[in-house]
């Protein structure tokens, strides 16, 4: 699946109507956070973790091929869990 917007994406705050607007790289609208529907505190902390998605999915793709070409995160490695933890997170966000 992944077919989201290219990164990088920019959290921009609009103080007056009190929301977020998220952003592509070629200025495309991702993700818009709802006013005053979330307490301000839980709003801003989930407007900048999508904005920064991107940056984390590339991340832990890398990690993973990392881990990979190193032969890491088999059963008898005690990195295992979390290779598991970062495959499924990687699936996820791939609605796979």
């Amino acid at each position: 699946m992944s077919n989201h917007t290219k990164g990088p994406w920019k959290a921009t705050r609009d103080d007056l109507q009190g929301y977020y607007a998220i952003r592509g790289e070629d200025g495309t609208l991702v993700f818009e956070t709802g006013g005053n529907t979330l307490h301000t505190k839980n709003r801003d902390a989930n407007a900048l973790l999508i904005a920064a998605s991107p940056d984390l999915l590339e991340a832990a793709e890398a990690a993973l091929k990392l881990w990979d070409k190193h032969g890491l995160g088999d059963d008898d490695d005690e990195s295992a869990p979390v290779y598991s933890q970062l495959r499924a997170a990687i699936a996820k966000a791939k609605g796979e």
